[in-house]
């Protein structure tokens, strides 16, 4: 029986030289639980993540005193000086961590006085514009706007079943579906 409790006393020993650490970690402004934040002790490999309530926990640190770092992104990181890790007794803290803003530099819009609509988007391909020179110099068009349609592609009229016509079809459309402007 004595050596049973001999065996066993070593661990209970070891259970006495470390410690504890747990808490929970809210947003300042929100006061909200942020979930995924680092708790890191200073000079250990020892560290944790807060999962989705906010809480935290790290077990078996050696009894010392450590700087204790709480960081996540977009938010300040936070260091915790001289926490005190003893046996008994487990350190429970309440963080509150503050979003970090950075200032961005100044932002110029600038835009083109012509503005795109998107009905000239849709009609872009069935709008025709010619200028006054450009009727004036078609051959054959004889300055008359309606014989110079009718050498753009798609147009059809004039000249059908061996009669003139007065009418200008496109796109095999009828002749008051045309618009000049």
């Amino acid at each position: 029986m004595f050596s049973i409790a001999f065996y066993l006393m070593p661990e209970n020993v070891n259970a006495q030289n470390t410690g504890s650490i747990s808490g929970s970690i809210f947003e300042k402004n929100t006061q909200k639980a942020l979930p995924g934040a680092v708790v890191l002790i200073e000079g250990t490999n020892l560290a944790t993540a807060s999962d989705v309530l906010g809480r935290f926990r790290i077990l078996n640190i050696p009894v010392k005193t450590y700087n204790l770092v709480i960081s996540s992104i977009g938010f300040k990181k936070i260091t915790l000086y001289n926490v005190v890790v003893n046996s008994g007794n487990e350190k429970v803290f309440t963080i509150k961590i503050e979003e970090e803003t950075s200032a961005l530099g100044e932002v110029v819009v600038t835009g083109n006085k012509r503005s795109v609509s998107v009905a000239n988007l849709e009609t872009r391909l069935s709008v025709q514009r010619l200028t006054t020179l450009e009727i004036q110099s078609n051959p054959g068009g004889s300055f008359d706007i309606r014989k110079v349609i009718q050498t753009l592609p798609s147009v059809g009229g004039g000249v059908g079943g061996g009669t003139f016509r007065n009418n200008i079809i496109i796109r095999g459309g009828a002749s008051n579906e045309v618009c000049f402007i």
